[in-house]
């Protein structure tokens, strides 16, 4: 299938050509064939779908060579790869049995040939012969008693049985379930990536153009944050794992679980309504073809971040693998006085014990980090009895990682504004000494069962797990407006232990009632799990140059929490797809016609709970206590006491009293969202090179949520919500180019971290994120028109034109909220509906494949996209019904760089080895928008990346060295005149060892 393109409708009965369609495809068509077609692509066994084939038009001749010989030139060593150029010089379908070609190779051919000629040289020195039938070429396993020249026989190979390589190397991988309609942006398998020396999802997404990766976790597709895409995994939706986030983080997920990745920027109504700017399919390894195991070993360094100095804290030690070993579990005490009123209610012996069990080791120490690399195993059994095929894979991989960072911060006086009023500070400058070690086990057991190539039942169980340890050492200095020192200067430690985690159970399966009638479903659960136990952020200061530093006891100033978050997520999924026929006389009229239902639950439920110490006059106003570097050494047990009126140190929390509560106000919190969809689609080939795709979607999203510190009370309904999304597409094809044009409309439903009013710290930024429970949902319109072109001497070009309406984009901006957070003012960030968002861009791309000599070739990939984005209306952030009207303003969306580039150099000097040379670089763009014209905006600078690597294919596996982030060029974030962020990641050197055995 191809990219679509739509007109915007918005009730049902503007559609009645559509549904006169769709009614005419179920209801006057007639059956089509079971035989192989020049417009049907042969089902794979998993999928209904169809692809034109190449017409023998007489393409390619030259002078230098008599018809119907032509010049060909085939430089790609893998057969499959070989057999599409065939097709594509001759302008032949080709279809051959999936498991034949797996693995097998054939040498380079260059020169004058006739079809028949080049199939004997490409096939020669294997076990596979062809028959021609037509325009079509079907390849199989040589027998001795099939005949070449019998068509009949010929013509009774199933369908089920072949498919397609003419169009893409994907093409010969098994296609998935639950397929979206369209052809993919990208398009590749897991070999393919490690061949290129590929070793992280997030780099291999960046092989497209218009994407974008964020601190190597996080896609940003065309511009657009994780509020506007969807990710998923065999059809089910992947959970966000961080209660203040909203995107699925790619490095959790290893690249040797998977099968194959797919990503799509143009979208049906079969696809998502989340999905405005794309959506990444992640396929895990389902049926093997045949028993295999596999062993990837990797050893990575990082300069000054491996065998070198790091902070951590002393809890680390007994965390191991990225687990915890509980004991800085809440104490159960403070747990259930946390549902009953706060500390307050403690009788006084309660509240002394409370306090002395929630000390424990607050130091940051000095220590020294080791190895990091990975081991990943991945193994696969088959068997076949009779007509059933049944298979499993099990696959498992444990990392380990160090990253040490130096970052420069400067923000402005909280309280102040850019004006400079405060007769204190105007900003402060800090330096950051940042550590953090991270540990990954993820295992994946897949299991499938084939039946006549008619039905189809696989099982997954993924298992996902990451434990971080991040200690952190903030010095910071005030400075005045003419950027010179005030007394004001601390040191700020933050040393906290961090465990996520996703179970996920899928059960799907595929049913074909007739070879062009099918039936497919999955069925998702999952848990996620996030944990901080012990959180520790406490802060130092110095009210001069002449004086020490002293542990500040203040709520805002030093803290001891427990964050926690679990979520239940189901989604349902149901499917049915028909390949019907028009007979219009001369004409026969193909299409698809697809129609299906979605459902998706998500309950969570976590509490944010946090304490800190207050101290008699005595203790804070003696420096020989107060100067002690490790909290621990202050807040000793006989200095800690139960009784206000006894001097010591006394334990508070920030819970509010029960009759404080009023709505959404509380450490405790649960929400629900759910969203069901059903959709209309139909795929019609209106002649040979036409194709008309349309369709409608319904979807009805509802979120309700409570939050308490006593007792939980009714939840309260934030969104309640339905849209009609419709969908409309045209293409042209011919052999060597395509022509979409699209249109569909999309809606941004609020995610839990954006409407719950549930207060977080953001690392980098040191602000204090909360929900906007008044967040609205956004209306978003996409048309685009895209054409792709390429030509036989290995040569393809591809340009994208783009346009998105936004009806109240949500941003995120800092914002006055201390009355929520206890926090001053200006050091918050939070969500809001600007007015009207635009978005335009272009994109392009190209890919040369050039021969130098006998299997030496070098391939140069270049992508290019310029994004121009604009936001109009009111910035500021008011939503009573009484705010007064605010100045217009234009500015750019959040998110939106000015462009985005990328080029790729690969040089193949022989059949075993790649060499490959990247290079990415993306414009300005606003990080952080502010609701006051006196506190400038965040926006990102341009960034500099250049990758290394190099792999070498040595019998059983292959061997892969690379080097990541080669020219560390700075990440910088410009706050007006000021350095808002300033940090290198450095580089990385990977030398990775991949063991095959079949």
């Amino acid at each position: 299938m191809s990219q679509t393109m739509s007109q915007t409708m918005s009730q049902t009965q503007r559609y009645p050509v559509l549904l006169l369609l769709w009614l005419c495809g179920i209801f006057c068509a007639e059956p089509l064939h079971a035989e192989p077609s020049n417009s049907d692509q042969l089902n794979t066994g998993q999928s209904n779908t169809r692809q034109y084939s190449h017409k023998n038009s007489g393409y390619g001749e030259t002078a230098s060579c008599i018809p119907p010989k032509q010049i060909v030139q085939i430089t790609e060593d893998s057969l499959s790869h070989a057999l599409q150029s065939a097709a594509r010089y001759f302008h032949f379908l080709i279809v051959v049995p999936e498991a034949l070609l797996a693995d097998k190779r054939t040498a380079e051919i260059e020169g004058c040939y006739s079809l028949v000629q080049l199939l004997e040289q490409l096939l020669q020195d294997t076990p596979l012969e062809y028959d021609l039938l037509g325009d079509t070429i079907i390849i199989r396993q040589t027998t001795t008693e099939y005949s070449r020249n019998n068509d009949d026989e010929a013509h009774t190979i199933s369908p089920e049985e072949l498919i397609v390589t003419a169009d893409s190397a994907a093409e010969i991988q098994p296609r998935p379930l639950n397929e979206l309609t369209g052809p993919t942006e990208l398009s590749i398998n897991t070999r393919q990536l490690r061949e290129a020396g590929i070793y992280t999802l997030s780099s291999a997404l960046e092989l497209t153009a218009g994407v974008k990766i964020e601190d190597n976790r996080y896609a940003i597709i065309r511009g657009m944050t994780g509020r506007y895409q969807s990710i998923r995994i065999n059809g089910g939706e992947l959970p966000s794992l961080d209660p203040s986030g909203q995107n699925f983080p790619l490095d959790f997920i290893p690249l040797g679980i998977l099968n194959s990745i797919n990503l799509r920027k143009s979208v049906y109504a079969d696809a998502p309504g989340q999905a405005s700017a794309g959506i990444v399919s992640l396929n895990t390894m389902q049926l093997p073809k045949q028993a295999y195991a596999q062993l990837t070993a990797s050893a990575i360094w990082r300069p000054h971040s491996n065998h070198s100095t790091v902070l951590q804290g002393s809890q680390t030690s007994a965390n191991r693998y990225g687990f915890g070993d509980g004991r800085q579990a809440i104490p159960s005490l403070l747990f259930d006085n946390a549902r009953t009123g706060g500390v307050d209610t403690l009788s006084a012996q309660q509240r002394e014990q409370a306090g002395e069990a929630i000390v424990g080791d607050m130091g940051l120490y000095r220590t020294k980090s080791k190895n990091s690399g990975s081991l990943e195993l991945s193994t696969g059994t088959t068997g076949q009895y009779q007509n059933i095929r049944w298979g499993g894979t099990l696959s498992a991989s444990v990392r380990d990682r160090w990253q040490h960072s130096l970052i420069r911060s400067t923000s402005y006086s909280t309280g102040t504004g850019y004006s400079g009023a405060s007769s204190d500070f105007h900003h402060e400058d800090s330096r950051h000494k940042r550590s953090e070690h991270t540990s990954d086990i993820n295992t994946l057991a897949a299991l499938g069962l084939h039946i006549s190539d008619q039905q189809y039942l696989g099982f997954n169980t993924l298992y996902l797990h990451q434990g971080t340890h991040h200690g952190e050492l903030i010095e910071t200095q005030g400075k005045n407006e003419q950027n010179i020192n005030t007394e004001t200067a601390y040191r700020r430690n933050l040393i906290h232990w961090t465990e996520r985690s996703l179970l996920l159970h899928q059960l799907y399966g595929l049913h074909k009632f007739t070879p062009l009638t099918t039936l497919n479903w999955q069925i998702s659960k999952s848990t996620t799990e996030y944990n901080r136990p012990h959180d520790l952020d406490y802060r130092y200061f110095s009210v001069s140059e002449e004086s020490n530093y002293r542990l500040q006891l203040l709520p805002s100033t030093a803290s001891i929490s427990w964050r926690y978050m679990e979520q239940q997520s189901d989604s349902y999924g149901l499917h049915f797809s028909h390949l019907y026929g028009i007979d219009l006389g001369d004409a026969l009229l193909t299409g698809e016609f697809k129609t299906g239902w979605e459902n998706s639950v998500k309950n969570r439920e976590g509490y944010n709970l946090l304490y800190g110490f207050t101290g008699s006059k005595d203790l804070t106003s003696n420096g020989q206590i107060m100067e002690q570097t490790n909290p621990s050494d202050i807040l000793t047990a006989e200095r800690i006491t139960g009784d206000s009126q006894i001097p010591g140190f006394i334990l508070q929390d920030t819970l509010l009293e029960p009759e404080q509560d009023i709505g959404l106000n509380g450490h405790f919190y649960r929400a629900t969202q759910e969203n069901q969809a059903s959709y209309l689609l139909n795929d019609l080939d209106l002649n040979e090179h036409w194709r008309l795709i349309s369709g409608l979607r319904y979807e009805k999203n509802t979120l309700q949520a409570e939050l308490w510190d006593a007792q939980p009370e009714d939840n309260k309904k934030l969104e309640d919500g339905t849209r009609w999304l419709p969908s409309i597409a045209i293409g042209f094809q011919r052999p060597q180019q395509r022509i979409w044009l699209n249109y569909r409309q999309t809606v941004v439903w609020p995610r839990f971290n954006e409407i719950l009013p549930v207060v977080y710290e953001d690392l980098d930024t040191r602000t204090k994120t909360i929900g906007n429970p008044r967040l609205h949902s956004s209306d978003v319109h996409n048309w685009d028109l895209s054409w792709q072109w390429q030509n036989v001497s290995g040569l393809e070009l591809g340009a994208a034109l783009y346009l998105k309406r936004i009806r109240q984009p949500i941003e995120g901006a800092f914002t006055d909220n201390s009355e929520a957070t206890d926090s001053a003012t200006y050091s918050n960030y939070s969500y809001r509906n600007s007015g009207q968002g635009n978005v335009r861009g272009l994109e392009l791309e190209a890919d040369y494949r050039l021969s130098i000599g006998r299997n030496q070739h070098i391939k140069l990939s270049g992508r290019y996209a310029r994004i121009h984005s604009q936001v109009s209306g009111s910035d500021a952030y008011d939503d009573s019904d009484d705010a007064e009207e605010k100045p217009k303003n234009h500015r750019p969306l959040q998110g939106q760089p000015e462009y985005i580039a990328a080029l790729r150099l690969q040089y193949m000097p022989g059949l075993n080895q790649t060499v490959s040379l990247t290079g990415k670089r993306s414009g300005t763009q606003l990080y952080i928008t502010s609701d006051q014209p006196d506190l400038p905006a965040v926006y990102q600078q341009p960034r500099n990346h250049l990758d290394f690597s190099w792999n070498y294919r040595i019998h059983p596996g292959q061997l892969t060295f690379s080097i990541n982030n080669m020219l560390n060029t700075a990440h910088r974030y410009l706050q007006g005149d000021y350095h808002y962020l300033d940090y290198r990641t450095g580089r990385e050197f990977l030398l990775s060892i991949n063991v095959d055995v079949q």
